[in-house]
């Protein structure tokens, strides 16, 4: 467990620094390629491991899950639509709103997992 949740912490810091420079650099495709590859392992981690969690985080892990699980609906159709290149703008709508408080409290959860 320990060491899933070093894993899903880099998953989580790279993703937050990854969208940060996606806002920076005009919400680049190449940007977004790597925001999906984490936030597609940040689902299956937590799919397979959230079972385990206390009732609480359970309940957190489930939130983000959702949240990114909608996040990468909306990807998969956009890219669908046609042939981005790397430099490319990649924006679209998500109305699932990011479930900040529960993935704060998460992220608190698995630093103590991960000590």
């Amino acid at each position: 467990m320990k060491q899933a949740a070093i894993e899903l912490l880099e998953h989580f810091d790279a993703t937050a620094e990854l969208y940060q420079q996606y806002l920076k650099e005009d919400q680049k495709y190449s940007i977004a390629k790597g925001l999906k590859k984490h936030n597609e392992q940040i689902i299956d981690t937590l799919s397979a491991i959230s079972t385990e969690f206390e009732t609480a985080p359970q309940l957190w892990s489930k939130a983000l899950v959702a949240h990114l699980q909608a996040w990468h609906d909306c990807w998969t159709k956009l890219d669908a639509t046609k042939l981005f290149q790397n430099h490319e703008p990649f924006v679209f709508e998500n109305d699932h709103r990011y479930p900040r408080e529960q993935a704060q409290q998460l992220e608190k959860y698995l630093r103590k997992l991960a000590k």
